[in-house]
């Protein structure tokens, strides 16, 4: 990828299963993302964004399975960059700076409710991007 390409995976566990690629991500306007997911299938869709991704339809079934198994439980959602972790462990080298709005399953996610926030999101404004 250049320097100008952004990525944003959707992973479960360490498997990445979608990936919305765009030249630029990270500005000052709102981007609209949505994710659909079931035990049948995954669709992440937004309004801008140069290539949507998945992974195979075998790798995907089982992740799927995967993530209906976790389900059950108590699971982390993490958006816009994952935990102190090794770079080792993720593909992620970088976050994301700037409006996102997320819906995942037609339903707005409200980080007001986020059983934990970095001090560095703004739940309600944007952040200036340069």
């Amino acid at each position: 990828s250049s320097s100008n390409v952004q990525d944003i995976l959707v992973t479960i566990e360490n498997v990445t299963v979608a990936r919305l690629t765009s030249k630029r991500l990270c500005t000052n306007k709102h981007l609209q993302l949505g994710l659909r997911v079931s035990k049948r299938g995954l669709e992440l869709v937004a309004d801008s964004y140069t290539d949507i991704s998945y992974c195979t339809k075998a790798e995907l079934e089982q992740q799927l399975a995967v993530l209906s198994t976790a389900m059950d439980d108590s699971i982390d959602t993490f958006l816009g960059g994952l935990p102190v972790i090794p770079v080792s462990a993720t593909p992620v080298t970088a976050f994301y700076n700037g409006c996102m709005d997320v819906t995942i399953n037609d339903l707005m996610v409200d980080l007001d409710n986020a059983v934990s926030k970095h001090n560095d999101i703004l739940a309600h404004s944007c952040p200036v991007v340069s």
